[in-house]
């Protein structure tokens, strides 16, 4: 009846989380793992193991729902099926584990890094983790980047730990800041940097706004605070896993583990198969 269609007309990409997917070209259905270490398995034409249905004895999976229609697979809001990983052969210690993604995935991803150019302006990219890393270079003071503002896809943020001093100088001078901001439990904060002095040992402190996004009336400083103090954060859909370019493709399950009732599209293959 079309209402539960989804409008793709102003789609402009797909999540990452649809590459740790699996799914079939004659179906609407995507399994996507709740589990974090079947998402570590890599794809590899010579795999050492393969996919199967799970057996019941062995975990959550319920053989059942393999007969059943989308329309009740869409309704249950629990997890009711599993595959296992079955080894092809002898895996030893420290060696990784690999399964074969299907045909129709190489062909994407062959196709994608054979047509694969950078976006326009890649070259001035920096990501929040390159900013971070460099400890050495000064950060810019807010009149500083007037003439030489940071990438447009950054925020500076401020951790508010910093804010009295005496909680973390004393670990500053033993050498246990990186203790101290572990055990910190205080939110980062957007902020102005306003100042930075660097001192006779040529270690550089800084003066910077806390910014209160939900009173703008109340206002605090961080007064001669580290570099630690502060870290850079991409901005939303900003990171490079948002390209439109990005690669984004399923992992395919095998024909002859897919149900049939859930093949609720036709491809083109399939369409030349029914005119024959």
């Amino acid at each position: 009846d079309g209402k539960n269609k989804v409008d793709k007309t102003n789609l402009v990409g797909y999540q990452l989380l649809l590459n740790y997917c699996m799914g079939h070209r004659d179906s609407a259905v995507l399994l996507c793992p709740y589990s974090t270490v079947a998402s570590l398995i890599n794809h590899s034409k010579e795999p050492n193991v393969y996919l199967r249905w799970a057996s019941p004895n062995r975990s959550n999976h319920e053989p059942e729902w393999l007969n059943k229609t989308l329309r009740s697979l869409k309704k249950k809001e629990t997890a009711v099926l599993a595959f296992e990983a079955v080894a092809l052969r002898d895996i030893e210690e420290g060696d990784e584990v690999f399964i074969d993604y299907g045909d129709e995935w190489q062909e994407a991803w062959d196709e994608h890094v054979a047509n694969w150019k950078p976006v326009e302006g890649a070259e001035e990219y920096r990501s929040a983790d390159d900013m971070n890393a460099d400890k050495t270079t000064p950060l810019r003071t807010e009149f500083e980047q007037i003439q030489q503002p940071y990438p447009s896809n950054l925020d500076l943020k401020c951790d508010t730990s910093f804010v009295k001093r005496s909680k973390w100088l004393k670990h500053w001078n033993n050498g246990t800041l990186d203790k101290f901001m572990m055990n910190s439990d205080d939110d980062p904060s957007r902020c102005e940097l306003l100042r930075k002095e660097t001192d006779a040992r040529g270690n550089v402190w800084y003066t910077a706004l806390l910014i209160d996004e939900e009173n703008s009336d109340e206002h605090q400083f961080l007064e001669k605070a580290p570099r630690e103090a502060f870290h850079f954060i991409d901005r939303p859909y900003t990171a490079d896993m948002h390209l439109n370019n990005a690669f984004r493709h399923d992992m395919r399950v095998p024909d002859h583990l897919f149900p049939e009732k859930w093949k609720n599209r036709i491809s083109p293959d399939r369409e030349d198969e029914k005119d024959q």
